[in-house]
């Protein structure tokens, strides 16, 4: 109980829970599962010696208890299970799909910025394009000043980032890289794969240049 009682403690102040953290439960559960089987059909066997039954008809109880118990384990996994595998609505995040679809638009000057760390190893797994990956922030709790400076960077040598943000809310709370983007650059896609969403900005001057001419063409129409 103490991890499922941990998690939901955590839970009441922040949005912790993931369906993956009672798997530190499992090894706990499966005992107590088998020992209850055990003890149910050990009890059908005291209960058959009681009415007479022979010791082969106590098997046979005992069996046929044991399997009931099985049915009424294994049927409502196994309908988890099949929601899990087949239904849209439990699917996982479409990391394979997000990689591809950046390899198919990426240009040679491209870059990738990941939301935390941790995104670069399920993102690179898939990934078969040639743009270069940024994992940030760098360190959590955010660090501003070095994140920053890492965007001013990666903005030096690249004249267009694909974002993929998954998270946020824990790895850049205040959107400190998707602010400094928007403002450094030209959104010009917007997709979402699940959860992941996948943005791209084109950081050249001539993009910013644009902005400006397309505004100041607004402000003269409105007779600004």
């Amino acid at each position: 109980m103490i991890p499922i009682g941990g998690i939901v403690a955590l839970s009441a102040t922040r949005p912790l829970y993931e369906p993956r953290f009672l798997m530190l439960v499992l090894p706990a559960w499966t005992i107590l599962v088998a020992a209850g089987g055990v003890g149910v059909s050990r009890a059908a066997v005291r209960w058959g010696a009681r009415r007479g039954l022979a010791p082969s008809g106590r098997s046979v109880l005992a069996g046929v208890v044991g399997a009931g118990l099985l049915a009424m384990l294994l049927v409502p996994t196994a309908r988890s299970l099949a929601a899990y595998y087949f239904d849209p609505a439990y699917a996982r995040d479409d990391y394979r799909g997000l990689a591809r679809r950046v390899a198919e638009l990426e240009q040679p000057s491209d870059a990738v910025i990941l939301t935390a760390p941790g995104q670069a190893e399920i993102f690179g797994y898939y990934y078969r394009g040639s743009a270069d990956l940024f994992p940030l922030p760098a360190q959590r709790p955010i660090n501003p000043a070095d994140t920053l400076a890492r965007l001013e960077a990666v903005a030096n040598g690249h004249r267009r980032v694909w974002f993929v943000r998954w998270a946020a809310s824990e790895a850049d709370p205040d959107d400190l890289i998707g602010g400094w983007l928007h403002d450094h650059g030209r959104p010009t896609l917007l997709e979402r794969f699940g959860r992941v969403e996948l943005h791209r900005y084109d950081l050249s001057g001539q993009a910013k240049q644009e902005d400006r001419s397309i505004a100041r063409s607004e402000d003269v129409t409105d007779g600004r």
